[in-house]
């Protein structure tokens, strides 16, 4: 009976485990925005380019891209 409990435990640990990592996992991918990805983050506004929205390449309904057009090709403006 004892080996029967104790393996329950074991189970239910490894469950509560593998739900908390998880949920770190989310909160670290959602919340935490790594050094080197702010290099290469650009704030989108008119005075760099003209963002065009919803291009269709296919028949259905999902196959849209959004597509973003400078202004100019010096990279001063994108700092």
């Amino acid at each position: 009976m004892k080996e029967k409990k104790g393996k329950g435990m074991f189970i239910f640990i490894c469950i509560l485990v593998f739900i908390f990592s998880f949920i770190i996992g989310i909160v670290s991918k959602t919340a935490i925005k790594p050094d080197w990805s702010k290099k290469y983050t650009v704030e989108w506004n008119g005075k760099k380019g003209t963002l065009v929205s919803d291009i269709s390449y296919g028949d259905k309904e999902s196959n849209k891209f959004d597509l973003y057009l400078p202004k100019d090709n010096s990279k001063e403006n994108y700092g």
